[in-house]
């Protein structure tokens, strides 16, 4: 399930038994595709901020404001998470 409210607590049972880095979590489309709730796209971020990091969504859908929100969160990860 793709779902932010979702994976909160699908990321929550798998951390009590897997580490962090092998928790695949993105930053997803709305209205979810299974759900179809909206979310914003700070809270996209947060969660997928607790795992792997990283985008499911078609980046060509979002609006200007979006994209510069979007680029600020990236560029927090990589100041949070440096390779």
């Amino acid at each position: 399930n793709t779902d932010v409210f979702s994976r909160m607590a699908i990321q929550h049972g798998t951390s009590l038994v897997y580490p962090l880095q092998s928790i695949g979590s993105h930053i997803t489309a709305v209205p979810n595709h299974q759900t179809h709730r909206h979310s914003s796209l700070k809270t996209r971020f947060l969660v997928a901020l607790f795992g792997t990091f990283g985008l499911e969504l078609d980046v060509r859908t979002l609006d200007s404001t979006e994209i510069v929100e979007l680029g600020q969160y990236i560029a927090m990860y990589k100041q949070l998470a440096p390779t």
